[in-house]
């Protein structure tokens, strides 16, 4: 072993993303606040290296014996956000209600493919599809209790449908059903400081590796 590089065909791993968003506010009404997120991103990943983590003079008298591996992956991902919300321009903790209902909507769609050569011949390969669309609605609500003093309650519920196939026939179609919330006191200390007790339950998708 030493600090030498060996290798004699090092790969890379370089990752490009395009994406952007873009966020509306509009009063509806002079206690209501419509708001609008719209996001998409495009990335594209390349990931190769030596397999053999050699050169024919290391490996010799046993060469030939050169591998290589590369996976390409590129990912598309459109969401878009409706919320409705109270004007927080009339809002004082403890003394006013604070209110959001909203949908959430995304679809994720991801493509790659891993080849493994040796000697410049693929002796191994394997294209992937996968596929994801989700659809959520949620809501918060935040009553006064005076004194500096608030209770909030929120919740989420959350459906993915998901798909995967690729070209060794495997081919899944889960769907998932979560649902989240919290509970949250909030108090103020003074007028700098607030502190909270908080009970939250959260959820994470399930997807393919």
């Amino acid at each position: 072993n030493s600090f030498t590089t060996q290798s004699d065909r090092p790969g890379r791993d370089r990752t490009f993303v395009q994406a952007g968003s873009v966020g509306i506010a509009a009063n509806v009404s002079r206690e209501i606040t419509l708001e609008s997120i719209t996001s998409l991103a495009r990335t594209t990943i390349d990931y190769s290296y030596d397999g053999d983590w050699g050169n024919p003079n290391l490996w010799a008298p046993y060469n030939p014996y050169d591998y290589f591996a590369d996976s390409f992956r590129s990912r598309n991902v459109a969401a878009q956000e409706l919320r409705f919300r109270s004007n927080d321009g009339l809002y004082e903790h403890g003394k006013h209600w604070r209110w959001l209902v909203g949908g959430f909507a995304q679809e994720l769609l991801e493509s790659s493919s891993i080849d493994q050569y040796f000697e410049d011949f693929v002796y191994d390969e394997i294209d992937t599809r996968y596929k994801a669309r989700t659809g959520a609605v949620f809501g918060q609500v935040e009553a006064p209790l005076g004194y500096g003093r608030s209770l909030s309650v929120g919740g989420r519920f959350e459906q993915r449908n998901t798909r995967y196939f690729d070209s060794r026939t495997s081919n899944f179609s889960p769907t998932f059903s979560m649902v989240g919330g919290v509970v949250t006191y909030e108090y103020e200390l003074s007028h700098a400081v607030r502190g909270y007790t908080s009970i939250s339950r959260g959820y994470k998708g399930g997807g393919f590796n």
